[in-house]
Formats: C-alpha cells, structure tokens, sequence
C-alpha cells in the first residue's frame, strides 16, 4: 500500500518523500519559522529544521501556528487509496499546524499506511475515538463560478509527506 499511497498523494497535490531533504523543503517554501506538534515522530524533523535555522515552536500556540511559514505533524494513518493523512484532533495544535502556515509537512511511519478509509474507521468504533479525525487530502483549494482554481484559500498551498521508517522496539533479553 506505500507505493499506491505514494501515486494517490502526489495525484492529489502533496510532494511525497522517501527522505526528507531539508535544505531544500526549506529553500523551497522559504521556511524561516515553523510549528511542531509534541509527537516522537516530528522530533527529528524539528531538530534538523533548527539546525538549518529555522525557528520552531510549539503548534499548541495559535497565534505561533497563524504566523508559521510550515506546519509539522506527524498522522494516525495514511490512506492508499485516497492520498489522504489523517490526523486526529487529540493531539494539541495539529489541526493548527496543518491548516494555518502556508506549507504543512506531515511525517507518516510507512507502517501505519492503510489501504482504505474503512480500516481507519472501524477499529475506532471499538474504541475510544478522539473527537474528530481530519483526513487531509492535499494542499487547500477552491473554485469560483468560473472555475479558476485557487490554492491557499482555506489552509495551505502545499502539503509535503516524508515517509519515516521508525526504528524496531528494542529486543527483550530471553532470562
């Protein structure tokens, strides 16, 4: 499901990543300030951002995540099918860092790429479900009457995804 999660991303707009090159995702979007949700997964992505010079805070400040020039999260999920991430509103600020800067940045663990909506949904009906989840399908766009698209109207104008390869759990010591 990574490869098909890959084509369906990028046909809806995203910029997906096997590796994230920082250099150029910040030369790119002119990055100078970013907001980072307090998730494991961001926190490599948060240092390496620093150490270019880029100023991080904390996506919880809304007024931090309104001046962002990128929004970083990590997701519940990814959809193969539809290209979509979904977030979850239980982790604080994530629906500012992925809505309010320009460009959102969403860190996705290849193992947590689905294949369809359904397999994020039904397990959540015999659990305690957060109270909204967003599925986030692309950068921001709209149509007038006239149908001239227009990206950034209601969040951002780019949605980067860098696929992350989280390292194994440590082994257990046979005794």
């Amino acid at each position: 499901p990574v490869d098909v999660f890959v084509r369906t991303a990028s046909a809806a707009g995203c910029t997906v990543h096997r590796a994230l090159d920082v250099a150029d995702l910040v030369g790119r979007h002119a990055v100078r300030t970013a907001v980072a949700t307090a998730e494991d997964a961001v926190a490599s992505v948060v240092e390496e951002l620093r150490h270019a010079g880029v100023v991080v805070g904390d996506a919880a400040d809304r007024a931090a995540a309104v001046d962002a020039d990128l929004g970083i999260t990590s997701c519940r999920a990814a959809v193969a099918s539809t290209g979509s991430v979904v977030l979850g509103s239980d982790v604080a600020g994530a629906r500012w860092a992925s809505l309010l800067p320009r460009v959102h940045l969403c860190v996705v663990a290849v193992g947590d790429v689905v294949e369809h909506p359904g397999d994020v949904l039904r397990p959540l009906a015999r659990s305690a479900a957060p109270a909204a989840l967003m599925f986030v399908s692309g950068p921001s766009r709209t149509g007038d009457i006239e149908q001239i698209l227009t990206r950034g109207v209601h969040g951002p104008v780019a949605v980067e995804i860098v696929l992350h390869h989280p390292p194994p759990p440590p082994a257990r010591g046979v005794h």
